[in-house]
C-alpha cells in the first residue's frame, strides 16, 4: 500500500501538540512528585537554646547587683530618715524638759508593782519621746487602748504585756529596712538577759510579745582597754545616774558626739559574717530557754525592744572577725574573744547595722552621718565622749 505521508505528518503534529500540552498542564491534572516547600521559621536546635539560656542567665546575674545595691541604697535612705525623726523627736524632749532624756529614768523609791529587782528601772528614752514623735496614742492610750504609765517601773504590771498590750505596739520609725526580723517578738528570753547583764536574774512569763527596734542610745564605754577612760555615763543619752543632760553640757559639740546608734537585728545575734553560731559561740546558755539562733537569738546582753528600759548601749568592743563575740566573752558560757572592734563586727549591745561597710549614727545636733565599720575603739570613744576635749573631723570616721 502506499503510504500516505500528509497523514502520517498530520498524525506527529498532533501528538506532538498533545504531548507539550501535557508537559504543561498543573499538577492538580496531571501526575507530577511532590514537592515540599517550607515557609515558616526553622525551630532552635539544642546548642542555640542552651547558648540563649546562657546569655539571659549571664544578663540577670549583671543587673542582680544593680537591684540589690538600688534597693539597698533605698533601705539606707529610709533608716537615715528614721533616725531623723528620732533626733527631732529627742530635741522636741529636749525644748520641753530643758534636757534630753536619760538613757532610762531612775525611780527612788522603787516601784513595789514591778517584777522583783526592776523596780527602780522606769519608763526608757524611746518610751519617754514617743508623745514628741507623734506617738502619743501608745503612751496616753484611749479608744479603748491601755496607755504606759510612765511614772511607774517599765516591768510594773499595769505597763507589761499581756494586761497592757502597749509594749507590743510595732512603730515602724524604730525599724531599719535592711535588718532581718519582725516587727513583733517574744521576748521573754532577751529581757531576762538585758537584766541579767546588770546583775539583776528575773523570770518574765514566756510569751511577752513586744514592739522591735534597730536603734538605741549609745551612753558611753564600759571597756576594760588601755586608753579607755569614759564611762557609760559619758555621752548624751546617759545611763543614770548620770544626766540629764543638757545641750549646753556637750562641749564637745553637738554635731561631733553620738546620740542614737543602729544596733540592728537584735533580738537575734549577728556578727559581720553572719548569725552567731558554733563552734564560736561555745557553751553560751541564755538565762531563759536555749540559743535559737538566727533573728530569734537571744542575744547575750539583751536589749533589741523599744519598751525595753535597758535598750541601750554602752560600747564594749567586740571581737574583729565578726563572729559575733562583744565586751570579749567570758560570760553566759561564751569563750573569750579579742575586742577591739567598736563598729559592724557584733549586734551584742554594740553599734551594728546591716548596711555594706558601715552604719548610720545620729548626732547630736540631729544630724545622720555614715560611720564605717571597723572603727577602733579609741576613735568610738572620742566620738562618744561629750566633754572629753577631743577634736575629731569625719575624715577620721
Amino acid at each position: 500500500a502506499m503510504l500516505d505521508f500528509g497523514a502520517s505528518k498530520n498524525i506527529f503534529v498532533v501528538q506532538k501538540r498533545r504531548a507539550t500540552a501535557r508537559h504543561y498542564l498543573p499538577c492538580q491534572v496531571r501526575r507530577c512528585p511532590i514537592q515540599v516547600r517550607s515557609f515558616g521559621r526553622p525551630a532552635f536546635t539544642l546548642v542555640e537554646l542552651l547558648v540563649v539560656i546562657a546569655i539571659i542567665g549571664l544578663l540577670v546575674g549583671m543587673l542582680l547587683p544593680a537591684v540589690q545595691a538600688a534597693r539597698e541604697s533605698a533601705n539606707r535612705a529610709s533608716c537615715n530618715n528614721n533616725l531623723k525623726q528620732i533626733g527631732i523627736g529627742l530635741h522636741h524632749f529636749h525644748d520641753a524638759k530643758n534636757a534630753f532624756p536619760q538613757a532610762y529614768i531612775q525611780l527612788s523609791p522603787p516601784d513595789p508593782t514591778a517584777l522583783p529587782g526592776t523596780g527602780e528601772y522606769g519608763a526608757g528614752a524611746f518610751a519617754l519621746i514617743l508623745p514628741f514623735m507623734e506617738q502619743a496614742t501608745i503612751t496616753q492610750g484611749g479608744s479603748g487602748r491601755f496607755g504606759i504609765d510612765l511614772t511607774r517601773a517599765a516591768l510594773s504590771g499595769m505597763n507589761m504585756p499581756p494586761a497592757n498590750p502597749a509594749y507590743a505596739t510595732p512603730i515602724p520609725i524604730f525599724l531599719c529596712p535592711s535588718a532581718p526580723g519582725l516587727p513583733t517578738v517574744d521576748y521573754s528570753a532577751e529581757l531576762a538577759n538585758s537584766f541579767h547583764n546588770f546583775g539583776i536574774t528575773i523570770s518574765p512569763p514566756p510569751g511577752l510579745i513586744f514592739g522591735r527596734t534597730d536603734y538605741c542610745p549609745d551612753a558611753g564605754m564600759m571597756a576594760a582597754m588601755p586608753g579607755i577612760t569614759i564611762n557609760a555615763g559619758a555621752s548624751i543619752i546617759a545611763q543614770p545616774p548620770d544626766g540629764p543632760v543638757r545641750i549646753t553640757d556637750v562641749t564637745d559639740g553637738a554635731s561631733n558626739t553620738f546620740m542614737i546608734v543602729e544596733d540592728a537585728g537584735r533580738p537575734g545575734w549577728f556578727g559581720f559574717v553572719g548569725a552567731a553560731k558554733q563552734p564560736y559561740i561555745g557553751g553560751y546558755q541564755p538565762i531563759v530557754g536555749s540559743y535559737q539562733g538566727g533573728a530569734i537569738g537571744p542575744a547575750p546582753q539583751g536589749g533589741g525592744a523599744w519598751a525595753d528600759p535597758l535598750n541601750y548601749n554602752a560600747t564594749n568592743g567586740s571581737d574583729p572577725s565578726g563572729a559575733g563575740i562583744a565586751a570579749g566573752g567570758g560570760f553566759l558560757g561564751i569563750p573569750e574573744a579579742p575586742w577591739s572592734c567598736a563598729v559592724g563586727c557584733s549586734n551584742d549591745s554594740e553599734i551594728f547595722g546591716f548596711h555594706p561597710n558601715g552604719t548610720n549614727v545620729l548626732f547630736g545636733d540631729g544630724s545622720v552621718r555614715w560611720v564605717r565599720s571597723g572603727l577602733s575603739m579609741s576613735l568610738a570613744q572620742m566620738l562618744l565622749s561629750r566633754a572629753g576635749g577631743e577634736a575629731v573631723t569625719s575624715f577620721e570616721y
